[in-house]
């Protein structure tokens, strides 16, 4: 049972349909059977226990009823339960109802100069609690909108396909090839692509023309060119696959992601598709990679090459790869502080603040920004040059001198 801020259990009622009840009150005042608290009043859930004596109950076995509970600021909480004298259940029940979060953190515009700077007055924190503050200049550079659709490749086409290149596979054999049209090989392979050309991968050695001679549970990679993920606050991956291979039910189609230190495997969650899907083109994505900030960036297209039929039946193919970004603009500042930022390389102008933050929830990493609210003015020293005085004030000399 969760319960708001630190409200406490005040009763618990076992209840049959005609409201023949027996009951717990935290006071005492009634007390027809025990309820222990694992985790103590005060918390934001109660998890109770109660053995329940229904023998002088109106509730008959097999009889449905209710257990409700009540807490001392108003919750409550009700379930139903059924009788059975033969089964006793000595697990907790916990009711955790959807929590609903306090709203979330609003903004101030603050003027700002000098260095280093305290920004932490432009944020309006509520009941969250700011985990980072980031600054950044709101100048969006061009957006990211990267289609290979092959248009124009002649067949046989091959390592370097635009944007994309066929590589070495972890048998250091490389299928990839571009196509208009069928395959060639029975039962697998687009009969043509999304449309024409199309890049698959040739698993047939004995094609005199593409066959390299690819092995059964290898896996086959196809990657993009490096992108940097940082300038984009917002990047995504779409692609069209076909995934025809007949009696080859352990091949398996992946998307990897490069990280900047090693290779993020099934960024989808799993394997895009396994097993032979037929001659279908299908659309997958948008696929979220704005998790990904590295400067050296890339995705890969890995397929693991089935074992369990025929080794020519493998002609996986993929059109469309698409990928797109919104630019970030410059990120001026970064960190779990804001009352010491530093403002070298600033120019005058107005900026935006966005906060990751935990709400009241308990859910990390929420974010909200506030456009234009730092106004930052560099600080600079003015010096004035006035003509020069002396006291007392001088007498002009009149009259002849004599210098000796």
């Amino acid at each position: 049972m969760r319960l708001n801020g630190n409200d406490t259990l005040k009763q618990v009622e076992i209840n049959d349909f005609w409201n023949n009840k027996r009951q717990w009150k935290s006071d005492g005042s009634a007390t027809d059977f025990a309820v222990s608290i694992d985790s103590g009043n005060g918390s934001s859930t109660i998890n109770f226990h109660f053995t329940f004596d229904a023998s002088g109950a109106s509730i008959s076995n097999g009889d449905w009823g209710f257990v409700k509970a009540q807490g001392n600021n108003g919750d409550r909480f009700q379930r139903a339960i059924k009788r059975d004298d033969g089964y006793s259940n000595a697990s907790p029940c916990v009711e955790s109802p959807p929590c609903t979060p306090d709203p979330a953190p609003t903004f101030t515009s603050v003027n700002v100069n000098g260095n280093p700077i305290d920004i932490c007055t432009a944020v309006n924190a509520g009941t969250n609690t700011i985990t980072n503050y980031e600054v950044t200049d709101g100048v969006a550079g061009p957006p990211l909108d990267q289609l290979d659709d092959f248009a124009g490749l002649a067949d046989g086409t091959r390592p370097n396909f635009g944007n994309w290149t066929g590589v070495n596979g972890s048998d250091g054999t490389n299928g990839w090839v571009a196509l208009s049209g069928s395959t060639g090989s029975n039962n697998t392979g687009p009969a043509n692509g999304n449309p024409d050309p199309y890049v698959y991968l040739e698993s047939s050695a004995s094609n005199v023309t593409y066959g390299v001679g690819v092995s059964a549970g290898s896996s086959q990679y196809l990657e993009s060119n490096t992108i940097d993920a940082s300038q984009y606050s917002s990047l995504s991956f779409t692609f069209d696959w076909n995934m025809n291979v007949n009696g080859n039910s352990d091949a398996s189609l992946h998307v990897d992601a490069w990280n900047g230190s090693s290779w993020d495997l099934d960024i989808t969650g799993g394997p895009v598709n396994t097993g032979n899907n037929g001659d279908v083109w299908v659309t997958e994505g948008p696929i979220d990679l704005s998790a990904y900030n590295n400067t050296d960036f890339k995705l890969r297209i890995r397929y693991v090459v089935g074992t369990n039929g025929n080794i020519y039946q493998n002609d996986v193919a993929v059109d469309n790869l698409h990928i797109q970004g919104t630019s970030a603009g410059t990120t001026l500042y970064s960190g779990a502080s804001c009352n010491a930022v530093d403002t070298t390389g600033w120019t005058d102008g107005s900026y935006n603040l966005t906060v990751t933050y935990t709400d009241s929830c308990g859910t990390t990493n929420q974010t909200a920004t506030g456009s234009g609210v730092v106004n930052f003015t560099a600080c600079t020293e003015t010096a004035t040059l006035n003509a020069p005085t002396f006291s007392p004030a001088t007498t002009p000399i009149t009259g002849p001198v004599t210098v000796t």
